[in-house]
């Protein structure tokens, strides 16, 4: 039998907490489409109650054209952003993305990226609230970008990280591409993985990111800073987290244009003859907004389940609950995960 690893990979996932209540997951990806070396696809959809999202991307890193590589996103999410207020928003677009590797480590790339916003009331008109929420039309956002990427150990492709991974973007709207939006919006995130004594493993995660626009200008819904919300930038275990509309109660999160999220997971192996193991860890985010004058919000969460890596792939079933939150009292959300 070859050794080599399986060119397909599909997954599925499945989780409860009340405010998206039940959400499903699925995932395909080819690393050699057509037997094509450096050809890859990867299709990932999810649905809940608050959100669907379909994420089609296409890369090419041939041989042939080596060191550059290609990039190819489709995309299309729809968001209701509460469950007590019809307020909903919906982004088709696309990102294609040209990269050079500068060595086996590090590469850099450039972006264009192209989305159609509409953002829908529900005829429950939001009297007060800001453009962005209030808008009736389609909003387009024509971006350009340039990202620096680092992975110390390229060639690691086990379950967990081994090693530094490191990632730094700029993209800055323009209106002779056809923008109707105008910010700069900057970003970085840094992932450590670090094999400890007996087996156990640490992994740290951050996140950071700055949105800076001209004065009056609009910064489209789904381009601001939210966490633990679909959509968001990061705190996917977090209370949502960020500036708020509250018409009636309903607590509509309008994200900030300042965020910062970092996580620590220690994972510790139960019976390492048969993959078996248990993870935990803690997470912690802020969201503000001074553009608006809006404050910093802060939550906190903790995290814990079991991790099997089975012979028909790997299976995750997992919990967070918040320790600290100054917006929501979110209840303890259940997931499951199963990849193929």
């Amino acid at each position: 039998m070859s050794g080599e690893p399986p060119a397909g990979v599909f997954s599925i996932g499945a989780g409860f907490d009340h405010h998206e209540q039940f959400i499903a997951s699925a995932g395909l990806s080819h690393g050699r489409l057509f037997g094509a070396e450096g050809l890859s696809l990867a299709l990932d959809a999810s649905l809940s109650a608050m959100a669907s999202r379909v994420d089609l991307n296409l890369g090419a890193a041939p041989d042939l054209i080596d060191p550059l590589f290609f990039e190819l996103n489709a995309h299309s999410h729809d968001l209701l952003l509460s469950p007590d207020h019809p307020l909903s928003a919906l982004r088709n677009g696309t990102l294609a993305r040209v990269g050079l590797k500068l060595d086996r480590n590090t590469s850099i790339s450039l972006g264009h990226r192209f989305d159609l916003d509409q953002v829908d009331d529900g005829g429950q008109a939001l009297v007060g609230g800001p453009d962005f929420v209030r808008r009736d039309s389609a909003m387009t956002t024509s971006a350009l970008s340039v990202r620096l990427d680092y992975l110390s150990n390229p060639d690691d492709e086990g379950p967990m990280l081994d090693g530094l991974r490191l990632s730094a973007q700029i993209e800055r709207t323009f209106e002779g591409l056809g923008s109707d939006s105008r910010f700069t919006r900057f970003e970085a995130s840094a992932a450590l993985g670090v094999p400890l004594s007996f087996g156990f493993h640490l992994q740290l995660n951050g996140r950071a990111g700055a949105i800076r626009a001209p004065s009056g200008a609009d910064v489209p819904l789904l381009d601001r800073f939210k966490l633990g919300v679909a959509h968001g930038f990061g705190g996917d275990l977090l209370a949502p987290t960020g500036p708020t509309l509250d018409p009636g109660g309903a607590n509509i999160p309008l994200g900030g244009t300042e965020a910062a999220v970092g996580n620590a997971t220690l994972t510790i192996p139960l019976f390492p003859d048969v993959g078996l193991s248990l993870f935990g860890g803690v997470e912690a985010g802020a969201v503000r907004d001074p553009l608006d004058g809006v404050g910093t919000d802060f939550n906190t969460s903790a995290f814990g389940g079991l991790r099997w890596l089975s012979p028909i792939g790997q299976l995750s079933f997992g919990f967070s609950a918040p320790i600290e939150g100054d917006m929501f009292q979110k209840e303890p959300a259940f997931y499951f995960m199963l990849g193929l």
